[in-house]
């Protein structure tokens, strides 16, 4: 009995750190405050804020995080005849988590415009 519920504990442990593996990496907490904060956003206007909020940004490193979090299912990409579109899908018991930086990356965006 004891036995299968620690593989149980074991199993559970191990998907939860899968499904919020995209939290262990603070740029893309920062990725996902900044695409919240914009609520729809082309590429090149995420580069743009996060430029304001982290200085210069490598566009390597910011295709390699979204890549991660659409992976993931965080951020959903839209396709456009133009530029593709992305907006934040995160999971309901996420979005609380993410209020307060959200909320100062929309600071930094209205003060700057």
């Amino acid at each position: 009995m004891t036995g299968s519920l620690v593989k149980e504990i074991q199993v559970l442990a191990s998907s939860t750190s899968e499904h919020y593996e995209p939290l262990a990496n603070p740029f893309r907490i920062i990725l996902l405050y900044a695409v919240s904060a914009l609520g729809e956003a082309k590429w090149s206007d995420i580069k743009v804020l996060l430029e304001k909020v982290l200085g210069s940004v490598n566009p390597n490193t910011l295709s390699f995080h979204l890549k991660r979090l659409i992976d993931a299912g965080w951020i959903i990409k839209t396709e456009a005849l133009e530029d593709p579109k992305y907006t934040v899908n995160l999971p309901d018991a996420i979005k609380g988590e993410l209020e307060e930086g959200v909320r100062k990356v929309k600071q930094i965006l209205e003060a700057r415009e």
